[in-house]
């Protein structure tokens, strides 16, 4: 009698190793579909005339390129980025620049400081966004009020073209909540509240281009909530629209970058790192969206002109396929 319960015990505790080692054994579960609205998107998804290429991954988001305008520009200046974008199903987010933005150097102060040329500058980004809305109106767009003016100016100049600026939206047919304004770290949130105290409940939305190479506590887009918790509105709505590494390996360029990486292998895994800690701010419910620099421009490219994913778009579309 003895013996046959020692008997069923060992066999037992041999169903349970079995199964257990089976589970262990068994292949990974799929993870879930993604779920919601994409929020993935990459500067130039338009571009080469082949968006379907990320699109697939739920990588929609697009900005730059063909979809950057001057404030008063018309549709009759667009170009054909904008119009493949929208018929690809992605979300254009159209940079409005002030007019000579193009001659301009980054870290030399050319900001319009004339009280005339700003206001010009409000009228014709409400007539250019009001234009392209008017045009796609069942179509997802955003709009960035002029690219890192902190490389052009202070924050005080700023200030002054968002003073004349969201007043003019908030009397337009465009959505507050679509229009983003630049944040920035090193007292820069700061700068434009002292300068226009309006500011603190105007801004329905903001933009922050957080990148860099070193991963140290608080660089990155880990720099996002410290800039985050100075803002007095819109901290619920905010853009990543720049982020990526530089790989230093094709195009010595990127040396001088804010981002540079050594090679391929390390801009992938400095980007995986930076698109890990942007889904945790996502699934806070904050990160609105995430775009990465850029589909076809030198070391930053996640693809070579017309050809194959570098590392970095690999690991992008690969992201997009499990969280996008």
């Amino acid at each position: 009698m003895r013996s046959a319960r020692l008997l069923a015990g060992l066999l037992a505790v041999a169903v349970l190793t079995l199964a257990g080692l089976h589970q262990a054994l068994a292949p990974a579960a799929s993870p879930p579909p993604p779920s919601g609205e994409p929020w993935l998107g990459l500067n130039g998804n338009s571009a080469d005339g082949a968006p379907e290429e990320f699109v697939e991954h739920r990588i929609v988001y697009d900005r730059g390129g063909g979809v950057e305008l001057q404030a008063g520009e018309t549709l009759s200046q667009l170009g054909p980025g904008f119009e493949r974008s929208i018929k690809a199903g992605m979300i254009p987010v159209v940079t409005i620049e002030f007019d000579g933005y193009s001659k301009c150097t980054f870290g030399n102060a050319c900001l319009p400081t004339d009280l005339k040329a700003i206001a010009e500058y409000a009228r014709g980004f409400v007539a250019t966004a009001e234009a392209i809305l008017a045009r796609w109106p069942a179509a997802p767009i955003s709009f960035e009020a002029i690219n890192e003016p902190w490389g052009y100016g202070t924050a005080e100049q700023y200030a002054r073209f968002l003073a004349l600026l969201l007043p003019e939206i908030a009397k337009s047919r465009v959505p507050p909540g679509d229009v983003y304004v630049s944040a920035a770290p090193n007292g820069w949130i700061a700068g434009l509240y002292q300068a226009e105290p309006s500011l603190r409940t105007e801004i329905q939305g903001w933009y922050v281009h957080p990148y860099a190479k070193e991963r140290k506590p608080g660089e990155g887009i880990a720099e996002v909530p410290a800039m985050r918790a100075q803002m007095a509105s819109g901290a619920d709505n905010i853009l990543v629209s720049e982020l990526g590494f530089c790989d230093s390996s094709t195009s010595r360029s990127c040396l001088g970058s804010a981002a540079p990486a050594s090679d391929a292998t390390d801009a992938a895994e400095a980007l995986r790192r930076e698109l890990a800690i942007g889904l945790g701010y996502h699934r806070e419910g904050w990160l609105r969206a995430l775009l990465v620099y850029a589909r076809s421009d030198g070391g930053w490219a996640m693809q070579s002109p017309k050809g194959p994913l570098t590392a970095s778009g690999q690991a992008l579309e690969a992201f997009g396929d499990r969280y996008g």
